[in-house]
């Protein structure tokens, strides 16, 4: 979990210096979860924070680039809305 851990802060560094938001408050924990299939994710996001439950790390990329996307100006700054969200590639591979 310590490249995990290294990826959020960096993330909250590039946003607290580009002045995105002016403090980081927010718990996202993330839980491997053999019973998934390969590449698939799921993400619940609350007032509590985020869970993302992954199977490997390419799943876990791909949750965090849907988080990413997910995010929304309010009006404290950034934040994440309440979701829920299961994805997993139809095939083998994911791609078009």
């Amino acid at each position: 979990m310590d490249v995990i851990e290294n990826v959020l802060l960096a993330v909250a560094v590039v946003a607290l210096t580009t002045g995105a938001v002016t403090e980081f408050h927010s718990r996202i924990v993330c839980i491997c979860d053999a019973a998934l299939g390969e590449n698939a994710y799921v993400i619940d996001a609350n007032d509590d924070g985020v869970t993302i439950h992954t199977k490997n790390a390419a799943a876990l990329n791909y949750a965090f680039a849907a988080l990413v996307l997910s995010v929304e100006a309010g009006e404290e700054g950034l934040c994440v809305p309440d979701m829920h969200v299961e994805d997993a590639p139809d095939g083998t591979w994911r791609g078009l």
